[in-house]
């Protein structure tokens, strides 16, 4: 079980980032105002896996094991997809349009590519840098 603390009232997301030790620390981080249901690190795995899990499919589970759907019985359905600033914008294309295949209303937030690599050489570690760029942008769809 996770040491994540989840709040049932935040709002579910589903990210897609390169690296697993940040995609973890993250997702504390931007908890319990939002819940990282699902969490890729494999392309592969995205384009499979987000795409089912917006369009409604609660047996799609992190097959990285990252996130509260992989936690227990109460699978939630995001409306966040958030992809991380170490994504090909290719890759982030692809998944963005095979999601909006299968679900309608989902918002797209990303890092700010620039923002970030500028936060990370101030010293600052990755995830400390990522999360505020996040929340800068979650807070902009309220």
């Amino acid at each position: 079980m996770s040491d994540v603390k989840v709040n049932p009232d935040s709002a579910p997301v589903g990210t897609f980032g390169v690296h697993k030790e940040n995609a973890i620390a993250i997702r504390k981080s931007l908890a319990p105002r939002y819940d990282v249901v699902h969490n890729c690190t494999d392309p592969d795995a995205a384009f499979t896996e987000l795409p089912a899990l917006f369009s409604g499919d609660q047996s799609v589970r992190p097959s990285n094991g990252i996130g509260s759907n992989s936690e227990g019985s109460n699978i939630r359905i995001p409306k966040i997809m958030i992809c991380g600033g170490d994504v090909p914008p290719e890759q982030k294309q692809r998944l963005y349009a095979l999601i909006k295949e299968k679900a309608d209303g989902v918002k797209f937030v990303e890092v700010d590519r620039e923002k970030m690599v500028a936060g990370i050489k101030s010293g600052r570690p990755v995830p400390e840098v990522v999360t505020e760029l996040l929340l800068e942008e979650l807070d902009k769809l309220k």
